[in-house]
């Protein structure tokens, strides 16, 4: 590294402590080149290199947020600071008199995070109680349940093993999918930092088996809710041949969006 470019660091990581927070949007991740959230010391490197005139800003347009084609001082102090600190979510949440949440954002993440904690305001106790249930976690923090009722959906649950596949399938999806489901997870988890446990709404306030979600149980309950749904339209088709088909006419194919957005209210 030469004493040019170190010196770009050095200036950077001394204005963090003066540089005001407002100075960026909170959904922007200053000096991600590869739109994974996060900005590494290779990304900080490519970013100096564009500010010394060196290398393109097309080399990563992540260090450019003012859209003026260059990489300023202060740009460079956004990318370490999402380097030191990771890259918030940022989201706006307006509800319509009705209570309907309406989320607005700037990427995918910062949409799967409005759209998370939205949901966790109205129906946390279910989000949690769903993942723990699809983790084969309901025995161990409710007993066996009448007639062995947990440990039975544990054990099936392990059989049907949605969280490996859900790890899987998390690893296949593209980045702007991928980002949402990471957000999504975020804004449960938001949500509940922000809430003290015996204020949590619903019947789970105060209980010791709520915590955090992962980007996992998101897409494990979204596998979930596929396998009931096959397995619903399987015993209507066999009841009625039509019902299966009148329903895609009717409905049509939801949106991957609206289907990982609204999954865990059900």
């Amino acid at each position: 590294m030469t004493l040019q470019r170190l010196s770009l660091f050095v200036a950077a990581a001394l204005a963090l402590s003066a540089l005001p927070a407002s100075a960026f949007s909170d959904a922007t991740c200053v000096g991600d080149c590869n739109r994974d959230r996060s900005t590494s010391i290779a990304e900080l490197v490519t970013g100096s290199n564009i500010a010394l005139g060196q290398m393109s800003i097309d080399e990563c347009r992540g260090f450019d947020p003012s859209g003026d084609g260059a990489v300023t001082i202060d740009e460079l102090v956004g990318g370490v600071r999402s380097a030191l600190h990771g890259c918030p979510y940022g989201a706006i949440i307006r509800r319509t008199a009705f209570g309907i949440p309406h989320i607005t954002a700037s990427d995918f993440g910062g949409l799967g995070f409005g759209q998370g904690y939205a949901i966790a305001e109205d129906h946390l106790c279910t989000i949690v109680d769903q993942a723990i249930k699809l983790r084969s976690r309901r025995a161990f923090f409710f007993g066996r349940g009448a007639n062995d009722r947990h440990l039975n959906s544990d054990v099936a649950y392990l059989a049907l093993d949605l969280q490996g596949r859900a790890e899987r399938a998390l690893a296949g999806l593209d980045a702007d999918t991928r980002s949402f489901f990471d957000g999504y997870a975020a804004g449960v988890n938001a949500f509940l930092a922000d809430t003290a446990p015996d204020a949590l709404p619903g019947w789970c306030a105060g209980e010791l088996w709520v915590g955090p979600i992962t980007a996992t149980d998101v897409a494990a309950r979204t596998l979930d809710l596929t396998l009931n749904a096959s397995a619903v339209n399987s015993r209507s088709s066999r009841r009625d041949p039509g019902v299966l088909r009148a329903r895609g006419d009717a409905h049509g194919a939801a949106p991957t969006a609206d289907i990982s957005a609204d999954f865990l209210t059900r």
